[in-house]
């Protein structure tokens, strides 16, 4: 008796569904496929030099792709496996985008969308930045204002370019007196450095970027503090080779006559400890020692720079003699 009613059961709700009015929707439309053409993925560009070009030759099967009213376009870039520092450097169909951001690799999205049907499009591409300033000839002179100007003919790309106004956007005041702009030579990683020493302040620049502030100072590799500030005018040693080798050690000469050495190794680790122009018997006088460094290049240097003597008139050291005032 159950099974018949179940079967009864079952017939009759067939006959509910079949008879139910179907009102739905059943007015479709074609979706619009976008389609990428075929072009490159990977871009190398360098800071500063470079403006990063790109069409992806986009196609539609529906509507004008330069229509701004359906059409959104949107590049956005952000560094390699990192999400949350994008930002988007255009909003144009056709990317032109003039290379400002630091060296580094990055992932770049070409994203769009269609306001009409809110369907939403992207593709990747990957773009390399380099740095301009590894490799090239490093300028210093005045520009028409009597300001410090840095110049470099960089040699790291393709082709050989002239970067100018280097600290019109690096974060520096206004310098006078300019005196050198130098890369300190190839030693370990943690040793290289640009300095850029004038008369009116001395600053060290990121590597790769060539920006400071203000607050990058020849205090910060000093292990003692001073009640006046340390301007280097002169560095030492310089490279000896082409490829930028030079020997682990430095010397600096600041602006007040001060002069200090350190070791480029696991012992100092770069830093600076007091002068070493002090007089022995009164550490509260000092013979100052003038701005220039005679130095033997051709000879290979030793581990160590020795104190050999010390007179009313020079400081000698073993390979460099600095001459005092």
């Amino acid at each position: 008796m159950k099974q018949f009613i179940y079967i009864w059961l079952g017939i009759t709700l067939l006959c509910v569904v079949s008879c139910y009015d179907d009102k739905g929707n059943y007015d479709y439309h074609d979706i619009n496929e976008v389609t990428f053409g075929d072009v490159k993925t990977t871009y190398n560009v360098l800071l500063n030099i470079d403006t990063l070009k790109i069409d992806a030759l986009v196609e539609m099967s529906s509507g004008d792709k330069t229509d701004a009213s359906r059409f959104h376009y949107a590049w956005i870039i952000s560094p390699i496996n990192t999400s949350n520092q994008k930002d988007t450097i255009s909003t144009e169909r056709v990317l032109n985008y003039f290379i400002s951001l630091v060296p580094n690799t990055y992932d770049l999205y070409l994203k769009i969308w269609d306001k009409k049907t809110d369907v939403h499009w992207k593709k990747k591409f990957t773009v390399i930045v380099g740095t301009p300033y590894s490799r090239g000839l490093m300028l210093a002179g005045e520009d028409k204002n009597g300001n410090v100007d840095l110049q470099m003919i960089s040699m790291a790309g393709v082709d050989t370019v002239v970067v100018r106004n280097i600290l019109q956007n690096s974060g520096l005041p206004a310098l006078r007196g300019p005196i050198a702009f130098f890369h300190t030579g190839k030693q370990n990683e943690e040793y290289k450095q640009v300095w850029v020493l004038s008369e009116t302040g001395s600053y060290y620049l990121d590597r790769e970027t060539l920006k400071g502030s203000e607050l990058n100072l020849f205090e910060d590799f000093c292990m003692e503090k001073y009640n006046e500030p340390m301007v280097p005018i002169v560095m030492a040693p310089e490279a000896k080779s082409a490829d930028g080798n030079i020997d682990g050690h430095r010397v600096v000469v600041c602006s007040n006559g001060y002069l200090f050495y350190t070791g480029l190794n696991f012992i100092s680790y770069g830093t600076f400890s007091f002068p070493l122009n002090y007089l022995q018997d009164d550490l509260n006088k000092y013979i100052p020692a003038s701005k220039y460094i005679f130095g033997n290049y051709i000879s290979d240097y030793t581990s160590n720079y020795l104190y050999i003597k010390s007179t009313q008139m020079y400081h000698i050291f073993y390979k460099y003699l600095y001459l005092c005032v």
